[in-house]
């Protein structure tokens, strides 16, 4: 009938840590994040995502870095990863109208984790990058989202390359 009605009101309370190292030929990085939902009243779209589950997610990252045959190219080579140990209940989105919104038809994402490996080398006036993307997929679960139903791309290579042209 084209009508809107105004939802309850809606809280979040959350937090975020981060530890981070960088030396001369390590970098490392972990973090926390940690959100839950807060709504009045015990029915309505907002209570939805409310009762939808604390949304956690760990990531840590790990690169060992530094100059080789004999200071002729710097290299950077690492992994990153990022774990979610619980399931809760994602916004949804409705594509038609470019907007999120509170829904009980999405069903409940589940605990995934990720990681990524990367390598890149920077020789004089080019750069060289190698990405795998999501070198988890299929090893104990089937993909991960970050909202339901759209998955995130699975397993994937890149590869970059970048070149300054000097007068």
């Amino acid at each position: 009938d084209s009508t809107f009605t105004s939802a309850h009101d809606l809280r979040q309370k959350g937090g975020f840590a981060e530890i981070m190292y960088n030396s001369t030929h390590w970098e490392a990085n972990a973090s926390i994040t940690v959100l839950e939902y807060d709504a009045d009243g015990t029915d309505g779209p907002a209570q939805m995502l409310a009762t939808g589950g604390s949304r956690i997610w760990n990531r840590v990252s790990l690169h060992r870095k530094g100059y080789v045959l004999g200071r002729a190219a710097y290299v950077k080579a690492g992994v990153y990863g990022i774990f979610s140990p619980n399931s809760y209940r994602p916004p949804a989105y409705l594509a038609v109208a470019d907007l999120w919104t509170e829904s009980h038809l999405t069903p409940p994402l589940p605990g995934f984790f990720r990681m990524d490996a990367d390598l890149s080398a920077r020789v004089r006036n080019m750069i060289v990058l190698v990405r795998m993307e999501n070198m988890t997929q299929g090893l104990g679960q089937n993909g991960y989202y970050e909202t339901a139903p759209y998955p995130m791309p699975s397993r994937r290579l890149h590869f970059g390359l970048r070149v300054l042209f000097n007068n």
